[in-house]
């Protein structure tokens, strides 16, 4: 069943948290989510445990042998068979024997109060108590499967940086166990939310927040997640499409100023040719005007050569009739 709360546990983190780094409001809201979750597994997990000797006479954990021995009078006088007709008053009566004798020796309420009823029960708890090697097993057995667990969540690339705030996280809490429950001082820091649970309890209560918390921490770790190769790579790819679209730019400008050159070159060839052509046609025009003015001067040097020789002709052939 806790498996199964830790499965939606996810969907509902990625209801409250955004896609990108989550805020302080988100943050709460996710710690608002974490102690609903925490609260119904721990509500289910407490269906399964016996009745708390110090709810039973309604008495603080801190309380001393001598309110116990008074809660104890109060309650046995109430349910003492002779008096309460209820059919299961003697099966009470002898219960609260029970439980005075177990909360008023100092042995036994730690063991009760530390390790809960089924260790405190059992023929050889004061032998597990005494060796360090069981004691180690039984804390390894309480803590693999947090261990495995945070391994199995944070294998993606992208959760693998929470992997060590949770071993952080159950380095932490495996010191504040072992101090609670192996220290003669008061290691409660719970008291006052709790007062009447046990110590095996509020343990059971933090180990399955535990799961929670890993899993909080690892969707924090996937949100803020920034993988530095990629974002190297992108910006590379970016840079070069960048890089690619300023040499099509240039290009365009260069290709510009080209065809604005050839225009006015062309413009400028053109009309140098028109000058060109209108210098040619005066100098042929010149050269047409002078090569007729010197072939009339030489048409008419000509002509006045012909004119004397047929005058003289002609007065030759007078004077030869004349004669």
């Amino acid at each position: 069943m806790l498996l199964l709360l830790n499965i939606l546990f996810v969907p509902a983190l990625d209801f409250v948290l955004p896609k990108s780094p989550p805020s302080l409001p988100a943050m709460l809201k996710a710690g608002a989510v974490l102690a609903l979750f925490v609260a119904i597994a721990v509500g289910m997990e407490s269906q399964k445990w016996e009745d708390n000797y110090f709810e039973i006479l309604n008495l603080p954990r801190t309380a001393s042998p001598k309110d116990v021995r008074n809660a104890w009078k109060a309650a046995s006088a109430a349910m003492h068979p002779d008096v309460n007709t209820d059919p299961n008053a003697e099966e009470l009566f002898m219960k609260l024997a029970k439980i005075k004798d177990t909360l008023t020796g100092i042995s036994s309420r730690k063991v009760y109060d530390r390790w809960g009823p089924k260790f405190y029960e059992a023929q050889h708890h004061d032998v597990w108590l005494a060796n360090p090697m069981t004691m180690a097993y039984v804390h390894a057995q309480e803590y693999f499967g947090l261990i495995f667990f945070t391994f199995i969540v944070t294998i993606e690339k992208s959760r693998a940086r929470a992997r060590w705030w949770c071993f952080a996280f159950l380095g932490a809490l495996l010191f504040y166990e072992i101090n609670l429950k192996y220290e003669d001082d008061d290691w409660d820091y719970l008291m006052f939310l709790l007062p009447q649970w046990t110590i095996y309890e509020k343990m059971v209560l933090l180990h399955t927040a535990a799961y929670f918390t890993i899993n909080l921490a690892v969707q924090w770790a996937h949100r803020t997640y920034v993988d530095y190769a990629e974002f190297h790579f992108q910006n590379l790819v970016n840079n070069q499409v960048e890089m690619a679209r300023m040499l099509e730019d240039i290009r365009a400008q260069l290709a510009d100023v080209t065809n604005k050159k050839k225009s006015s070159d062309g413009e400028a060839a053109g009309v140098a040719d028109g000058k060109e052509l209108k210098r040619q046609a005066k100098i042929n025009k010149f050269k047409n005007a002078k090569y007729g003015a010197e072939m009339q001067q030489q048409q008419a040097q000509q002509g006045g050569g012909v004119n004397w020789i047929n005058l003289i002709i002609l007065l030759l052939t007078l004077y030869s009739q004349w004669s």
